[in-house]
């Protein structure tokens, strides 16, 4: 086991390396750059500008400078900062605030969101699913169905204005500002709960799928006849087989609370670095962007790792060498 997550961990580098080549390439490919702006500066600011950050160098350059943590200017090369030495680099948004404490203002936000999200994906997702397999073609399988269905068809953003007009504007019932999150702990009820539609409903739809296809297998007819009681078999024979599969989706569904609070944050402008994420892509912040989008790409890869991880632990049957 220890070898083979050694060689996962290994592999995760160039596939980093290759998620960092193509965003900054495509970062640079996109029309405009971090000075547009809907009143254009002067030509001479911009190149002073330019020449400050380095971004009138070779794109080539401008990837090794940024990587670290060797420094290329005017030819020359010196030891420098850079990614690799832990520095993201500036902000072209925020003057008084590197990239570096963007991220480490708003990141425990962003994960906090996410795990919250997650919880109460799982807590009511998988007994949604195995509710509705045990209930299967009646009231209880129709009635999960069709929350699955609605959760899963109804976009995020979507969601999320029902929710504000709803409870927020409506009944007034909660707040739909999560700014005075750390003050007002309702703050965080409205956004957790649009962040987890859709993955409730999509462990609700794999648990009841697995649910179903446990209950045909031959150890279940056998406990059935040995006169075990319905629910021993449920908790002991059906539910921890039937999450083999389900457990394959968590770390997937994990990763996108996580990496995927963007419209979330923006629409409820909850003070995470998903919010920074997207005003980071409309005002071409270089720095941010690569350094958020390395920040997703470890935490899903990780995070797959996990799960393959826990699917041993759950199957004994599966050996990794």
């Amino acid at each position: 086991m220890l070898t083979y997550v050694v060689r996962r961990m290994l592999w995760i580098i160039p596939v980093l390396f290759f998620v960092s080549v193509i965003t900054f390439s495509l970062m640079h490919t996109v029309p405009g750059g971090p000075w547009s702006r809907e009143k254009k500066l002067p030509e001479a600011t911009v190149r002073l500008l330019n020449d400050k950050y380095g971004l009138d160098e070779p794109i080539v350059a401008q990837y090794l400078n940024w990587v670290g943590p060797l420094h290329i200017e005017d030819g020359s090369v010196a030891c420098c900062g850079g990614i690799l030495a832990g520095d993201l680099g500036p902000s072209y948004k925020y003057i008084d605030r590197s990239v570096n404490q963007i991220i480490g203002d708003g990141i425990l936000t962003t994960m906090q969101l996410g795990l919250m999200a997650f919880l109460l994906s799982v807590a009511i997702g998988l007994p949604l699913g195995i509710i509705a397999a045990l209930g299967h073609n009646r009231l209880p399988d129709y009635a999960a169905t069709f929350i699955s269905v609605l959760g899963i068809s109804t976009p995020t953003f979507v969601s999320s204005m029902l929710l504000i007009v709803v409870f927020g504007v409506v009944l007034g019932w909660l707040p739909v500002n999560a700014l005075k999150w750390d003050t007002d702990p309702t703050a965080w009820i409205l956004p957790i709960i649009a962040l987890s539609l859709f993955p409730i409903a999509q462990v609700a739809r794999y648990t009841r799928a697995s649910m179903l296809e446990v209950t045909r297998r031959d150890y279940v007819r056998t406990a059935h006849s040995k006169g075990i009681g319905q629910r021993t078999i449920v908790i002991v024979h059906m539910v921890r087989n039937a999450l083999i599969p389900v457990v394959t989706i968590l770390g997937p569904v994990l990763a996108f609370l996580v990496t995927g609070s963007f419209i979330i944050e923006y629409i409820f402008s909850v003070p995470g670095i998903g919010r920074e994420y997207v005003s980071s892509i409309t005002q071409r912040d270089y720095g941010l962007i690569m350094a958020l989008s390395m920040f997703y790409a470890v935490t899903i890869a990780v995070l797959n790792l996990v799960v393959d991880v826990l699917y041993a632990y759950i199957d004994p049957r599966i050996r990794y060498s």
